[in-house]
This record gives structure tokens, C-alpha cells and sequence, in this order.
């Protein structure tokens, strides 16, 4: 084990250009923390870091390298502890000084991929944009599961109903939304309207939902149709947020999913759960970028697949 040493204090006379230090000899001096504050009790310390000894970087491809540039290891984080545990040297000094050596660490865009490996760092820059929710959806069906049908059919005309909210799964809802979306071919429209507080679990019968939809402007004939349909599933999930640099392309991860059978048309019969495992990553994006998709979805380690939590959450509770 190496000698400890106590650091060596000495104090200068008179003011120093610790900027102009660090821009005359960047690699001798890696690193410089000014004190933003003037005049207050906080405006106490520059620091400038010197002459370092080790050093590790990590590249957009996700390669550790070492200060000659060689490889490092396959994980930043694991090399940092093991560079780290190795060279410490446990000086734990009470003579005022904020820094007694040790690491600079600049942790930048590229050390995501190690924390969330489900979005890889690539070309787009994804970042997150939004604190993640939980995502609470009733689905709508007939009584003989319509929707669901044509969906394992792939009809080219179908549709599906659902009431999301953000938030517990219990208890009242603060901001509920009325989803009807409706898929012709490729093309795909969602018309949402806004019902405001509900409590999902002793509103949902068809009075009192016909009440709601007439006073969030929910059209006659498409109010006729939704009569005919009860709810049938409940699920939950979190939910992630992210888009490209360029804002072209928008991506959501959900995972943690959980599905609940609804047996009685006014949602007080709940019958079969199940957790589903794994993730769901979706692209958003505008008819104009879908020439960018195939490099785009080539950088993302995931097989490109149609996914509807609808049909996995009936074919899980319903079978």
C-alpha cells in the first residue's frame, strides 16, 4: 500500500489568473472551479486541478479508454470504482481545504447508456424530456370482445376505445381523457376529449359515462356507438419520455405492466391480474422523417414488432 501523504499547503501573495493557467497548459491542468459568487460567505474557493497521473474516458461507441488511450475495461462506472478504490488515499484532514486530491469527474450524454441500456446512446441523441408517470387506461369493448378480434385479424378498418389517466390506479382521477382511436389502412387517427375529474371505479357505467361524454362534446352518432360498448380491461404501466436532439423523433419506454380482467359492465367485478414482463419502446414521428426509420431503428437494439398492450393484456387476463 502506498505511503500517505498530507498535503503540502504554501499561500501566495497577491491575486492569480487561474484561467489563463488552465488555457495555457489544458493538459497539464485538466480542470478549473470558479466560485460563481462575490462578496458572501460561499465565494471562498477557485480550484484548479493539477498534473494529473491516471485518467479514464468513455467514447460514444461505449468504449473505456485509459489516459494513453487504451482499452479500459467494458463499463466506465466499474472501472471508475476500481481506479478509484486503488488510489485512495484516505486523508481526512481538518485544515479547512475543500479538495485534498482525488478525481474529476465529468459525467456527459454518452455514461446514459450504461444507466438506462434500453435506449442505445446512437446517432439521434435521445434524451429524456419528462419526468416519468404511471399510465392508468380502461379499455372498451363489446360484449363479445370486437375490437380485440379485429385487431388479431388485422382488419384494415378497426378501432379501440380507452379512458387514461395519470397516476394511482385507485382512487379519483384529476384529469381523465376519453381516447377513441380509429386505424384505416396505415393511417391512424386519435381524437381525445377531456372529462375532467373522474373516479373510475363507480362512474363507468353507461349512464353516467353518456353524461360525461355529451359535456366534454363528444358527437352524437359517436356517442351512440360508445353505448354499446362496456369496459373489459384495466391496465397500468411506467412510462419514459424521450426525443431525438433534433426533436424529429419522439421514443416512450414502458415497462412494469400490469393487467386486470373487468368482468361487469360498470367496472365492480375485477377479476383476473397479470404482471407482463419487458419493455415496449415506441417511436412517434412525422410522415416527412419516415425515410430516416430504418437507420434510425438499426441503432436501437430491439426487433421491430406490432405490439398492442390491448390484445396482450386480453390475451393474458382473458384466456
Amino acid at each position: 500500500m502506498p505511503e500517505r501523504k498530507l498535503p503540502s499547503i504554501r499561500s501566495l501573495a497577491g491575486r492569480r489568473d487561474l484561467l489563463g493557467l488552465a488555457a495555457l497548459a489544458p493538459d497539464r491542468y485538466p480542470g478549473l472551479f470558479e466560485s460563481a459568487a462575490d462578496g458572501t460567505a460561499n465565494a471562498r474557493f477557485d480550484i484548479l486541478l493539477a498534473f494529473p497521473q491516471q485518467s479514464l474516458w468513455l467514447d460514444i461507441e461505449g468504449r473505456v479508454h485509459g489516459c494513453h488511450g487504451e482499452r479500459a475495461g467494458d463499463g466506465f462506472l466499474a472501472a471508475l470504482d476500481e481506479a478509484w478504490q486503488g488510489a485512495h488515499n484516505g486523508f481526512r484532514g481538518d485544515d479547512g481545504l475543500p479538495f485534498h486530491g482525488g478525481w474529476l469527474l465529468y459525467l456527459g450524454y454518452e455514461l446514459a447508456g450504461e444507466i438506462e441500456p434500453r435506449l442505445r446512446l446512437h446517432r439521434a441523441a435521445f434524451a429524456e424530456i419528462h419526468h416519468q408517470r404511471q399510465v392508468c387506461n380502461v379499455y372498451f369493448d363489446t360484449p363479445g370482445l370486437r375490437c380485440f378480434h379485429d385487431n388479431m385479424a388485422g382488419a384494415a378498418e378497426r378501432f379501440k376505445v380507452r379512458i387514461r389517466w395519470y397516476g394511482a390506479a385507485e382512487g379519483p382521477a384529476p384529469s381523465a381523457t376519453l381516447e377513441v382511436k380509429r386505424k384505416r389502412g396505415h393511417a391512424g387517427i386519435k381524437d381525445l376529449y377531456p372529462l375532467g375529474q373522474l373516479e373510475p371505479w363507480t362512474a363507468l357505467d353507461p349512464a353516467s359515462l353518456d353524461d360525461r361524454y355529451a359535456a366534454a362534446g363528444v358527437p352524437a352518432g359517436l356517442r351512440l356507438g360508445l353505448a354499446a360498448l362496456q369496459p373489459v380491461l384495466f391496465n397500468r404501466y411506467r412510462r419514459r419520455y424521450y426525443a431525438s436532439v433534433d426533436g424529429r423523433f419522439r421514443a416512450t419506454i414502458d415497462d412494469r405492466m400490469t393487467f386486470r380482467q373487468i368482468l361487469a359492465p360498470d367496472a365492480a367485478l375485477r377479476g383476473r391480474e397479470a404482471d407482463v414482463p419487458g419493455a415496449v419502446l415506441e417511436l412517434k414521428y412525422r410522415l416527412a422523417d419516415e425515410t430516416r426509420l430504418p437507420d434510425l431503428v438499426g441503432d436501437l437494439p430491439y426487433r421491430v414488432t406490432r405490439s398492442s398492450k390491448y390484445v396482450n393484456g386480453i390475451r393474458a387476463t382473458w384466456r
